[in-house]
């Protein structure tokens, strides 16, 4: 009866999530079959969910490595809540995935549905990657980090969200191509799976170069204006990036 329960409560929240961040019906129709297969399919969770613990847990190996002998007092003064664009390492993982299923000989309806726009097959499917499995350690680390660094560095944990709606957009040119999601067996995933992950980690690290280098060059203010950068970025990218998809 409880999981009964939950599952209502967790497909009413996946309702607002839709109404929230999709711009169409067709949209929202993907965005929440996407989430379902995200929380049904077991060897996608078995392949996808431990990239989610290496996010947590990668963060605070770096602090304990850097700030080893530092009071807590001192590393709250410093800057190691930057540990965070770790988080962005869930992306490109389950970006590799989404492209499988165990049910994969269902991607018929692709074709056979009346869809008006492709990219939204696709626009849909990130945003359920998004909210499904990014946003989940994405809190969690943001709850850690302002316990550790305090409220100062909400404006640099926002950048870090938006960073990664836009990393979203890139991961996906590389590691989805023309596939549609949940429509290829796991054994046809490429051997280089890991290489692509890594060379888009690198590209995320230029990313917290570039809000580093802000924060250093304009202090105080230079993360606002770095956010309201990420800000016109993110509608350019969310309007553009999947044109090629249609």
């Amino acid at each position: 009866m409880q999981a009964g329960k939950s599952r209502t409560q967790s497909g009413k929240l996946n309702q607002l999530l839709g109404k929230l961040l999709c711009r169409n019906l067709e949209e929202r129709t993907f965005f929440r079959f996407s989430s379902l297969m995200m929380k049904q399919d077991r060897t996608f969770k078995l392949k996808v969910y431990p990239s989610l613990g290496m996010a947590l847990v990668f963060p605070f190996i770096f602090l304990i490595n850097n700030f080893h002998g530092s009071s807590w007092h001192q590393i709250g003064q410093g800057s190691g809540f930057f540990y965070a664009y770790f988080s962005l390492l869930v992306i490109p993982t389950a970006l590799m995935m989404l492209r499988c299923s165990s049910t994969f000989k269902g991607a018929w309806i692709y074709g056979a549905a009346p869809i008006q726009q492709r990219r939204s097959i696709f626009s849909g499917a990130l945003k359920a990657t998004i909210t499904q499995l990014y946003l989940p350690a994405y809190f969690l680390l943001s709850v850690v980090f302002l316990l550790l660094f305090r409220w100062t560095i909400i404006p640099d944990l926002i950048a870090i969200l938006l960073t990664a709606s836009i990393f979203t957009i890139i991961c996906s040119h590389y590691c989805l191509g023309e596939s549609f999601p949940f429509s290829e067996p796991f054994d046809a995933q490429p051997s280089t799976g890991n290489f692509m992950v890594l060379f888009l980690f690198l590209i995320a690290g230029l990313f917290a170069a570039a809000h580093a280098i802000v924060r250093a060059v304009l202090p105080g203010y230079g993360v606002f204006i770095y956010i309201a950068c990420l800000l016109a970025a993110n509608l350019l990218v969310w309007k553009t990036g999947l044109r090629g998809k249609d």
